[in-house]
This record gives C-alpha cells, sequence and structure tokens, in this order.
C-alpha cells in the first residue's frame, strides 16, 4: 500500500535540521504500525513541505496517529515540524495531523520525537484509487529499447483512466528488459482496451513493444528480479510464457494482459508512434478487436483554404474514442491539406463500434496555418464506400476567420445523437512575482458533473497576445468542447 505522506517544516529561524527524519504510522485500532521508516531524500529546509510516496504493505488507513523523530545527529540538528499530512489512496482518505513544535534536546521540553495526533476538523475525503501493478517488456531486437516517455490510458466498462506518464530514467525501456511500474487507478470496471504511446517522432525514440517466447512463470517476482539490470531481466525472461503489458491488481490479484508485438516508430511498421491494445484475461468475457479506419479528410476549395500546420483527428464511438492523432502519414499525397485535396489516413483502434463524432483541428502555430476544412469521412478499412460516414464541416480553423475556433466537433448530418458542443470561456491570471511567466505548453482539464473535458493545449489567446502566460496578464481563451455540467 502506497501512502502519500507531506512533512511541513516550520517557518521560523533555525527550524530546518540535517537529521535523518522517521515516522511511523500507527493503524486505527493502534494494533498494527508501519514500524519506522525513514524518509530518504528530504530537505527538511524552513518553511519547505518535503513529499513522500511510503510503500507498506500493511493497510492503516485510517490512522490513529503518528510518530515522528530523527536521530539528533550532526551539525544543527534541531527540527521544528509544522505538520504532517498523510493521503491514502485506496481509502482515500487524507489526514493532517498538527504539531508545530521543535524536535531538538535543546528547545522546548528537549524531545527528539513527538507523537501526533489528528484534527478531524481538516481530514479530507478524495477520490478512492486502488493499486495496481504493471509488467512491460521490451523486445530484445536490435534498436527496441527507447529514451522516450511513455504514456497510456486505460478504458473499462464505468470510465477511462487520466492519461498518465510511466515514471522512467535512464534504465527504462531498455531492449531485452522487463520493467514494473506500481500504479494507483480508480474504479473502472472491468478494462477492455490499452493505448499506449511516446511523443517522440526523431531518430532512436522508437519502441518494440513485443511478444516474448518467454516470460515469466509468475507475476509474483522478488523485486530484485526485476530491471535491476539488463542481463539479470533477460534471464527473468527466459522462464515460462511472455506477455505484453501485463496489469495486476494488488489486492485481488485480477490480472489483464495486453498484447502488442509492433513497433511504436515513425520510422517503422505502419510508421505510428501510438497502439491500442485490446484486454485479454479471465475477467474479459469477450475479447475486442483492433480495427483499421480510413479517415478521409478533404481540404476545400476557397482561397486559402490549404495549412501548413499539424492536424491531429480523434474518433469518437459509441465504445470510447481514439484519442488525439496526428495526421502525418498520407496514403495519398506528399504535401498534405492542400487546396482542394484529399488525403488518407489509417487510424488503428479497438473496435469503436458506431463513430459517432470527429473531433479535428490544428496546433495554430507557424505561418499559414490557417485552414478551410471541407469534410471528413470515415470507415473501416476494406469496407465498402457504401459503408462509409460523412461528418461535413465547411468552415476554418483560423484564429483570424469565422468564429476563430481551431478545433471543432463534427457529426454526420441529420443524425439524432448530434452532441451540441458549449464554448467555455476561459480567463487565466499569470502572478505578479519575479519569474511567474512561462514559455511552456500550458494545458487545461476540467471535471464536470455529466463528465470530463480532455486535456486540452491553451495555444492561442482571444486577446491576441503574441506572447501567453507572462507576468502579471491576463490571457482569455474559448474552449470548444461538450456540455460537462456544473
Amino acid at each position: 500500500m502506497v501512502y502519500k505522506t507531506a512533512v511541513m517544516t516550520g517557518d521560523v529561524r533555525g527550524a530546518g535540521t540535517n537529521s535523518k527524519i522517521h515516522i511511523v504510522m500507527h493503524g486505527s485500532k493502534g494494533l498494527r504500525n508501519s514500524g519506522k521508516v525513514f524518509l530518504e531524500g528530504g530537505e527538511f529546509e524552513r518553511a519547505r513541505t518535503d513529499l513522500f510516496n511510503i510503500e507498506i504493505a500493511a493497510f492503516l488507513s485510517p490512522l490513529s496517529r503518528v510518530s515522528i523523530g530523527h536521530d539528533n545527529c550532526g551539525v544543527s540538528s534541531g527540527w521544528h515540524c509544522e505538520k504532517v499530512t498523510v493521503y491514502c489512496p485506496f481509502t482515500g482518505i487524507e489526514q493532517t495531523f498538527p504539531c508545530g513544535k521543535w524536535l531538538d534536546e535543546d528547545e522546548g521540553d528537549g524531545l527528539v520525537e513527538r507523537e501526533l495526533y489528528e484534527m478531524l476538523s481538516l481530514r479530507k475525503k478524495r477520490l478512492k484509487k486502488f493499486p495496481w501493478s504493471m509488467w512491460l517488456w521490451t523486445s530484445d531486437m536490435r534498436g527496441a529499447g527507447t529514451d522516450a516517455a511513455i504514456y497510456f490510458q486505460l478504458f473499462g466498462d464505468k470510465g477511462k483512466s487520466d492519461e498518465m506518464k510511466l515514471d522512467s530514467n535512464s534504465d527504462n525501456f531498455e531492449a531485452g528488459q522487463l520493467d514494473k511500474f506500481m500504479l494507483e487507478l480508480p474504479d473502472l470496471g472491468t478494462y477492455y482496451k490499452l493505448r499506449i504511446w511516446h511523443e517522440k517522432r526523431t531518430p532512436f525514440a522508437g519502441w518494440h513493444l513485443q511478444k516474448h517466447p518467454s516470460g515469466v512463470k509468475s507475476l509474483e517476482v522478488p523485486r530484485q528480479k526485476i530491471r535491476t539490470s539488463q542481463s539479470r531481466a533477460r534471464s527473468t525472461l527466459q522462464q515460462g510464457r511472455g506477455r505484453q503489458v501485463t496489469l495486476l491488481k494488488t489486492l485481488t490479484k485480477e490480472k489483464y494482459t495486453f498484447r502488442c508485438n509492433r513497433w511504436l516508430d515513425s520510422n517503422e511498421d505502419d510508421r505510428e508512434i501510438v497502439r491500442e491494445l485490446s484486454a485479454e484475461g479471465p475477467l474479459v468475457a469477450e475479447v475486442i478487436p483492433v480495427i483499421k479506419y480510413r479517415v478521409t479528410v478533404v481540404t476545400g476549395s476557397v482561397p486559402g483554404s490549404g495549412t501548413d500546420a499539424k492536424v491531429f483527428a480523434s474518433l469518437i464511438g459509441e465504445q470510447g474514442d481514439t484519442g488525439d492523432r496526428m495526421l502525418v502519414n498520407s496514403l495519398t499525397t506528399t504535401n498534405k491539406f492542400e487546396k482542394g485535396s484529399v488525403d488518407e489516413f489509417i487510424v488503428e483502434a479497438v473496435n469503436l463500434k458506431q463513430v459517432r463524432r470527429v473531433r479535428i483541428g490544428h496546433f495554430g502555430r507557424g505561418g499559414s496555418c490557417g485552414w478551410y476544412l471541407g469534410k471528413v469521412i470515415v470507415r473501416q478499412d476494406g469496407q465498402p464506400e457504401s459503408e462509409a460516414v460523412e461528418f461535413p464541416c465547411f468552415r476554418w480553423f483560423d484564429k483570424n476567420e469565422d468564429d476563430g475556433l481551431i478545433i471543432r466537433e463534427l457529426v454526420p448530418e441529420g443524425r439524432s445523437y448530434i452532441l451540441e458542443n458549449v464554448g467555455y470561456h476561459i480567463s487565466i491570471k499569470t502572478g505578479d512575482v519575479p519569474g511567474a511567466s512561462s514559455d511552456s505548453k500550458v494545458l487545461i482539464k476540467m471535471y464536470g458533473e455529466k463528465g470530463d473535458t480532455k486535456k486540452e493545449f491553451l495555444l492561442i489567446s482571444d486577446n491576441d497576445l503574441d506572447d501567453q502566460f507572462e507576468r502579471g496578464r491576463t490571457d482569455i481563451f474559448t474552449l470548444d468542447t461538450r456540455d460537462i455540467g456544473k
């Protein structure tokens, strides 16, 4: 079990310490505890909050109390602790344990360890999350490893997870290697697909997530046998059966397997860097097939219709969506999205059933980025054109034309399930302190009573400011998306 712990040092002179800080977490009945856990890597400087993920093989939340102290060694060993906060994702309970006292043999009562009790008025109830383990196998073929950051999203019959980044370091995703990650996920019901991707289209960024003829006999492998070194990982893989991605719920041992055996590489296979994988396992009644969708994008013929911008699209169906896919590899033209051009793309995804909407747009950067889209046509690859569904548009995607939007959701003409979009007007004020501005890509996600929006990058402001998110300035954006309620 992971307990997310925040330790705040007081804002008084000399509050910081160089001593080794330890904590003991006591269960609600006081019969079980974590034992002494040293908080490695903390700074414990004045007015600073240090964050720790403490892994304990015990279910303790809600806690009855915590004990915190130090070894009283080194120069400036005394410490002023302001408070300790502990959040358990499994119960969704966040508890605050105030202190506000010295742990110093030369201050106050001279104690260097204290027992802290919860202030119940500060208890918070958050979304419950459950501990899972994820294993990923990288092929042992030449060039299979990657230094790119890997992202994933899970889909179940009760909803989908956020897009999540796998915490990685230079030793992850090496050729022939097995990597294990600890995850916290809300209750999404029975999983039916996994989307996994990276965002690098540069040389040597490709990754091969492969079906091995070998694997591990049991997923309960001792931790030191997983990803301790490339050679040891390879020897571990040479036992038992192989899989690409395996997901195991820590408490109940629910298990899912997602098979890949494909490149995620802009220079290999179909040159795509995102894959959707169908869930398999004892809990899956029917494995849903992966479908190739042929997406035809027809650029209009009015003057200035073409664009040099990077265009993306997402197919939204009765059963999930494809996520935003960059439309890079046209099957019909080398110079995409020119005036009057017809570009075709293949989008692979776990079966969406009926495609109901198409979300399409561009990032609005660079010269000649304005675009006039005629329509989008979608059909399953291999099916006759009579089965295709048209999504008419005939609108500008241009900050200086039409209504100024550069992302739109399209629906088939005359269909009864048309969903009306809502324009959300968002004002964001950057703080007026030194260094407050940012050149990063800023994104927003909103959560409502009827659902959530996607993560949306805030690229072009309505108040036509060249440089956004500058110190002391307010930027205004319009986000056109489905109605998520309050």
